[in-house]
Order: C-alpha cells, then sequence, then structure tokens
C-alpha cells in the first residue's frame, strides 16, 4: 500500500489526477468506508485520506466523504486526532461537507479541526485563526448570523494582537464587516453588541489538550 500511495502521488504531481484516484481505488478495493473497521495501518489511511482529497478535488463529493470520514477515524486511532495526518483528513472531511451542503455536520468537523489546531500549535496559530474563521462563515451560511458574527470579530481581533500587519487580517476584517451589512440589508433586529463575546459562544481558546 505504501508503493501504491507513492505511486499515486506521482501520477498526481505528474498531472495525471484520474490515473492517481484509479490507482487509490483499487489499492482500496476491499477496504468499505461505510465500515466500523477502520485501517489497520498508516498507509492503508494516509492512502484514502489522498483519495479522498483528490476526489474532492474532482467535486465527486459522494465519494470524498465516505473516505474522508473513515481516514480520519482511522488515523485519529493511529496517529493521534492532533496529527498532522488526521487534521489534514479531518480538514477534508470539513470541505466535503461544506461543499454537499451539510452546513451543520461541516461546522462541527471544523469546530473540532479549531481544537486539534490549537492543542497541537497554539490557540493563536495561523492554522487554528484560520479555521475557526472558516467556522464563522460556515455559521452565517447555515443562518447562524449572531454567532458567526461574534466568533469572527473574536477571531479577527485575536489575529490582529497575534499576527499584526499579516495578509489574512485586512480580509477577515471585510468578511465581518460585509455579515454586518447583510444583516442590515435582511433587517435582522440583532441586539447592540452582537459582535461581543457572549455566554452562548465557545469560551476564547487557550493553551490545553486536545479534547476535535
Amino acid at each position: 500500500m505504501a508503493q501504491r500511495l507513492n505511486h499515486a502521488r506521482a501520477c498526481a504531481d505528474h498531472g495525471d489526477r484520474a490515473r492517481a484516484i484509479e490507482v487509490l481505488h483499487t489499492g482500496l478495493l476491499l477496504t468499505g468506508p461505510t465500515d466500523d473497521t477502520l485501517a489497520l495501518d498508516v498507509a492503508t489511511a494516509n492512502a484514502a485520506a489522498l483519495l479522498a482529497e483528490f476526489t474532492v478535488a474532482n467535486d465527486d463529493l459522494a465519494t470524498a466523504l465516505p473516505w474522508a470520514g473513515w481516514a480520519y477515524r482511522s488515523l485519529r486511532r493511529l496517529r493521534g486526532a492532533t496529527s498532522p495526518e488526521a487534521r489534514a483528513a479531518l480538514k477534508c472531511l470539513a470541505t466535503a461537507q461544506r461543499r454537499s451542503g451539510n452546513l451543520a455536520a461541516a461546522a462541527h468537523c471544523y469546530s473540532e479541526l479549531t481544537h486539534h489546531h490549537s492543542a497541537a500549535e497554539g490557540p493563536r496559530s495561523l492554522p487554528t485563526l484560520a479555521t475557526q474563521a472558516t467556522l464563522a462563515l460556515v455559521l452565517y451560511q447555515d443562518g447562524h448570523c449572531k454567532r458567526a458574527r461574534q466568533l469572527l470579530d473574536r477571531t479577527a481581533a485575536d489575529h490582529r494582537a497575534a499576527h499584526p500587519g499579516h495578509r489574512d487580517g485586512p480580509r477577515l476584517r471585510h468578511e465581518l464587516a460585509r455579515m454586518r451589512a447583510s444583516c442590515v440589508d435582511q433587517g435582522h433586529d440583532h441586539p447592540a453588541g452582537t459582535d461581543d463575546p457572549s455566554t452562548d459562544l465557545p469560551k476564547p481558546l487557550t493553551d490545553r489538550s486536545s479534547p476535535t
């Protein structure tokens, strides 16, 4: 499986993603991503994760979703939830859920990924804040505009404090302004201070061991 995984990566690097997908599918032919049985080795789990990544890129979400979920569960058991491999698989799963329109499931994945990034790299690391910002966007897409605005406001403030001058800072503030303008245009009757942290949000992230 490790050789097949390397061959698939080489095919993709040379622009032949279809061949890479075929190589991975063949290697995983006897594996059922909807089964309770998880991968016994890291190479097999990584092959499933790469298959999910390539099929997401092809917008084949029906294929990507089960493989991304199976890869994440397998890598979480084999490597630990905060390992780079498990976090990459969870990000792929979150992306597939979001593109499929499963916004509640996507929000759960992004929330879990935020905690894992925080545990591995710190609550104000760029991966943590980027994932937290994406979670805010997904919450907004799913109609939870008050929670989304509060979360993105806090994320933008943490980003500005920890990474002054970073290129993503203006984009975060632009997205927050867009959310506010959209709420005004739609006549939402949010109370004053909507963008302030409130008790209905998770507590600000602090350095702690992984719970996603």
